[in-house]
């Protein structure tokens, strides 16, 4: 009678073992899967995010609305020798403002409507270092007003305040 030979003592044993953790892992693995798929799908409710989309029907984001598309912009008398291109982005919750003053001095302004605090925010920056962040904006029938703290030459604080209206 021929008999069946393990060089190991114990051997079924620990096949069996290693049957019983691959099967373990692999309900590991699909539990795994299963909480990752449920967090995502709860993930903006738990934190309380604004749905996409949420900008584009909400009045408040859209009162910069006038000012987009593309500009030339001159003073009066003068012929324009800067230009201004204003975009939406991060679905329609952002505005930007990508502008050239002519003679190499270039910038973006950015602003957005924080649902949150019911007040518009944004950023000046430009390619010669100057960076001014605003605070507390208003957008009064067509005509954007941004204020915040800011630097003088000499390194003091100063409230810098900018008005936007229709080019």
């Amino acid at each position: 009678m021929n008999q069946l030979h393990h060089p190991h003592p114990g051997g079924n044993h620990i096949m069996q073992q290693n049957l019983a953790l691959r099967r373990s892992t692999q309900l590991s693995s699909l539990l795994l899967v299963a909480t990752i798929g449920v967090w995502i799908s709860l993930t903006p409710h738990a934190f309380g995010l604004a749905d996409a989309g949420a900008c584009s029907t909400n009045p408040e984001s859209r009162q910069l609305d006038y000012w987009l598309g593309d500009w030339k912009i001159g003073g009066p008398g003068a012929s324009p020798g800067a230009t201004s291109r204003v975009y939406l982005t991060l679905d329609e919750c952002m505005v930007v403002e990508s502008w050239d003053g002519g003679r190499g001095h270039k910038g973006e302004n950015m602003f957005a409507y924080s649902l949150d605090d019911k007040s518009w925010h944004g950023m000046f920056a430009d390619n010669q270092g100057r960076v001014h962040v605003f605070v507390d904006g208003k957008v009064i029938r067509g005509c954007a007003e941004f204020s915040g703290p800011s630097r003088g030459a000499n390194g003091d604080t100063v409230l810098k305040s900018s008005p936007y209206r229709p080019y």
